[in-house]
């Protein structure tokens, strides 16, 4: 549910299933940049029976489900290396810059 575990599953390579509350915007955003709107569930109106079905498609459609979702976490992955080597140039080149 939170977000933390959500990232979690996402580096494992799991499909999630993202409960949100509707003030909540972080796991939102995060649900929509990989373009999982369809597995992300708001806690207030929770339906037992549209859960239930989400879980049966991700279950039982597992080849277009892992092929939509490795598509949707390779894009952030490519991103958040980009931040990492940005972040690395800053940290490596800035000592050289005050000398």
């Amino acid at each position: 549910m939170r977000l933390h575990g959500l990232i979690m599953g996402l580096n494992a390579g799991v499909p999630v299933i993202a409960l949100t509350y509707e003030q909540e915007s972080k796991i939102r955003n995060l649900m929509e940049r990989l373009n999982q709107e369809k597995n992300l569930f708001s806690v207030n109106g929770l339906s037992y029976q549209r859960l239930l079905d989400r879980i049966e498609h991700l279950v039982f459609d597992k080849d277009e489900t892992d092929r939509q979702f490795q598509e949707s976490v390779s894009s952030i992955r490519a991103e958040a290396e980009r931040c990492n080597q940005l972040v690395l140039s800053v940290l490596i080149d800035e000592p050289r810059n005050h000398h």
